[in-house]
């Protein structure tokens, strides 16, 4: 199992993810940012509507994983034109290289006016659309479409992986990708696409630097038809991109205990940068990783170190400060005692959160504070920092970048019995309805106290890998 180079201390470690290494996050290489979309109208980010602003909708629904995401939904006028969609802003490529596009579709009405479009564009330098080239005949196309289908195709109310391929310009093969075609979860692979305006996959043409993901609703005569998109993804094929398996798993969007393969939390809202290899959470999204009932993460000594690599990207109203609390509920809607390694934003019950462990209700009400450290984390900075409690000298520390900053003496009892106990949630980046803005290279988490000349040590392996001095 890889720990890192130099190596990490592992002696007590018991969970451990990490953005950069893929037996724990398969990496969501996505050329595409989908994971930011609001709820709001019209475009968003790289995604230009495709129609008007009213025949695209954004909102929260069940994806095709039974998790509550952002979908864009089409509403149509009704008028057998453009009923919503998108075009993407201009992608760079390389006309060297293979790509994959694909996009998720659900028809969700009885009607079934319309028809469905998964397409590219390939353009040169100056951002002329120079087409691609269909690879069963040689010949350049330049309104190209994998899949254009009526969207009767789709069995209501049923999500369908559509996927399409562009091979590099000096391909010699006339086939298509044996991954390209349409998908369910349930049944794999349910037909090829249907070639439209391509006959099937395509190469790039000579000259392409950019290229754009084009998803439609089109040709509706009623206003009742409606489909909903998820997921669109343009994916360079070199090897590091997730597998068709993984996206109709999931894979891409969950995060794996490396402890322990079977534990896994869910990524919701969050984005990825490939440049940096972290993941990313924003308040505005409600980014948040969950793990639910996770019973072999237990912390039976009462002793811990919880270790964190972060960056923070926005500000918060308010003294923000590092905080660990241990809470109990005095009667009110918080139930179950709960604990959080906090970023916060003026009040303990109103607090951005690094890590938090809680009974799942994410309500901190009548519930009494026991204790807590206070230090202003900067941001803009990478931030290493290690949390430690000792229980039988009931000490409360904190490392930042290796060096002891916070050492606290807590009252007698304070901090007995495990930090982790079943049925709890352990949630990275969100707790009490907030999430922390910022970039999340790794999290640690160990069932007793890392020595200072540990805590240096895991800190050297993560200035190699960061590149700090």
């Amino acid at each position: 199992m890889y720990y890192g180079t130099p190596p990490i201390t592992t002696n007590g470690l018991v969970f451990y993810v990490d953005a950069n290494n893929p037996q724990s996050y398969i990496g969501d290489r996505n050329m595409l940012n989908p994971y930011t979309w609001t709820v709001s109208s019209g475009s968003i980010g790289i995604f230009g509507q495709n129609g008007a602003t009213d025949e695209n909708r954004r909102a929260y629904g069940t994806d095709p994983f039974g998790k509550s995401s952002v979908l864009w939904s089409t509403f149509p006028q009704g008028l057998n034109n453009d009923d919503g969609g998108w075009n993407t802003n201009n992608i760079r490529v390389n006309q060297d290289q293979l790509y994959r596009f694909s996009v998720w579709v659900k028809r969700t009405s009885n009607t079934t006016s319309g028809n469905f479009y998964l397409g590219i564009y390939g353009k040169n330098s100056g951002g002329t659309n120079i087409g691609v080239v269909r690879l069963n005949n040689g010949v350049t196309e330049l309104n190209a479409y994998w899949d254009c289908p009526n969207i009767g195709t789709f069995t209501k109310d049923i999500w369908y992986l559509v996927v399409g391929h562009v091979y590099p310009t000096n391909t010699v093969t006339t086939s298509s990708h044996s991954d390209s075609g349409v998908y369910t979860i349930a049944g794999g692979k349910v037909r090829n696409n249907d070639g439209c305006s391509t006959g099937g996959d395509v190469r790039w043409q000579t000259g392409s630097i950019f290229t754009n993901h084009r998803t439609y609703h089109y040709y509706s005569a009623d206003t009742s038809s409606q489909v909903q998109f998820f997921d669109p993804r343009v994916d360079l094929c070199d090897g590091t991109q997730p597998s068709i398996n993984n996206l109709l798993t999931d894979r891409t969007r969950t995060w794996t205990d490396l402890t322990n393969p079977a534990v896994s939390g869910s990524l919701v809202g969050t984005g990825y940068d490939n440049s940096k290899k972290c993941i990313v959470f924003t308040s505005s999204s409600d980014s948040t990783c969950l793990f639910n009932n996770v019973n072999t993460m237990n912390f039976n000594t009462g002793s811990f170190s919880i270790e964190v690599m972060v960056r923070l990207t926005a500000t918060a109203s308010g003294t923000v400060n590092a905080l660990y609390q241990k809470r109990v509920s005095t009667g009110g809607a918080g139930g179950a005692p709960g604990y959080n390694y906090r970023i916060l934003n003026g009040s303990t019950n109103n607090a951005s959160t690094i890590i938090s462990v809680d009974n799942g209700t994410g309500n901190t009400e009548n519930v009494t504070v026991l204790t807590g450290l206070s230090t202003a984390f900067p941001y803009y900075t990478f931030i290493h920092s290690v949390l430690t409690f000792n229980s039988a000298s009931l000490k409360l520390s904190e490392y930042r970048n290796g060096v002891l900053i916070n050492p606290e003496s807590l009252n007698s009892g304070v901090m007995t019995g495990s930090f982790y106990n079943n049925n709890l949630q352990f949630r990275i980046g969100k707790n009490d309805g907030n999430s922390l803005d910022g970039e999340y290279y790794f999290v640690k988490a160990y069932n007793r106290v890392l020595t200072q000349n540990e805590v240096l040590q895991n800190y050297n392996a993560t200035k190699t890998r960061l590149g700090l001095t």
